[in-house]
């Protein structure tokens, strides 16, 4: 077998495409890799500082996800990942869409649905009684996260 020193026509295709493909992303790091998984995105924690008398600082930790207080605005997605997952029993929860992309929130066990939301949409559906669900997008389905509905 003898291997030829030039590039096959193949090859030279590929690399003219990612030559076109890589100034396109402008490094947006909300664009989606080809096989449909966003890019790692980690924000960091958010925290409160306030300053007392004597430029002592006190820093409080970050309010966790799974507080149980119901998010004003209700369910946000963001970065393909669920935010503010409480709801009230039986109540119509609003799901804020600030992606590029459709997305749903789905349970797994498909008691209940909002069906697609459309880029930078919104959407809605009824909360069951209480208790923890687990969530999915049928778009998707890496984006798992956990309801908690409270009375």
């Amino acid at each position: 077998m003898t291997i030829s020193p030039r590039p096959s026509a193949a090859l030279l295709v590929l690399a003219a495409l990612a030559a076109l493909a890589l100034p396109a992303c402008k490094g947006d790091v909300n664009q989606v890799a080809t096989n449909g998984i966003p890019p790692a995105h980690h924000a960091p924690a958010k925290s409160t500082a306030t300053t007392k008398p004597g430029n002592s600082t006190k820093t409080t930790k970050p309010t966790p996800s799974t507080d149980l207080t119901v998010p004003a605005g209700g369910i946000v997605i963001v970065n393909f990942s669920y935010q503010g997952m409480v709801a009230k029993a039986h109540q119509v929860t609003k799901v804020e869409n600030k992606d590029a992309a459709p997305h749903t929130l789905t349970a797994d066990d498909l008691s209940f649905d909002t069906k697609t939301i459309d880029a930078n949409g919104t959407g809605e559906f009824t909360a069951p009684g209480p208790g923890t669900y687990k969530i999915h997008c049928i778009v998707h389905p890496f984006m798992t996260a956990q309801l908690k509905v409270i009375s």
